[in-house]
């Protein structure tokens, strides 16, 4: 049998940590391996620039002290001695989670849901939102706390 694979977006926030911790207690009961995804959201230059002088917005020095916070909002995983991996890529959080599951071909894919909700949500965009009516495989939106 393959390798059952989910895919779950982290961030650090409230609803992130519940998602960290429902793929933690899952996970290992349909032996599954979680790939944990950090969305460096699209830079949007206001200015025109010279050809070739767009500066590099995501150093490496970032990537990595992202990486290190991604590790971190695993921990969850790492304690139930869950099968994990991070992957930190560009791109906003809906298209980024969606394009990671594709690559690993996720059984499932698992976010948490800040809260917002009403109208902050409805202008603020809400990653779940997207995730339920543009993804091709099934989606777990799990509350905060």
């Amino acid at each position: 049998m393959a390798t059952r694979h989910i895919v779950v977006g982290l961030d650090g926030s409230p609803g992130s940590e519940a998602a960290a911790r429902w793929c933690s207690e899952m996970a290992p009961l349909i032996d599954a391996e979680v790939v944990a995804v950090h969305a460096l959201p699209p830079v949007v230059y206001m200015i025109p620039l010279t050809p070739g002088a767009i500066p590099p917005v995501y150093d490496d020095t970032m990537r990595q002290e992202l990486a290190e916070a991604l590790d971190g909002w695993c921990a969850p995983l790492r304690e139930a001695h869950a099968e994990f991996r991070g992957e930190v890529v560009e791109g906003s959080p809906a298209e980024s989670i969606m394009r990671v599951a594709d690559k690993v071909d996720a059984d499932l894919i698992v976010v948490g849901r800040r809260g917002h909700g009403g109208f902050a949500e409805l202008v603020l965009g809400s990653v779940p939102h997207q995730l339920s009516h543009h993804a091709d495989r099934p989606v777990v939106v799990v509350p905060a706390g």
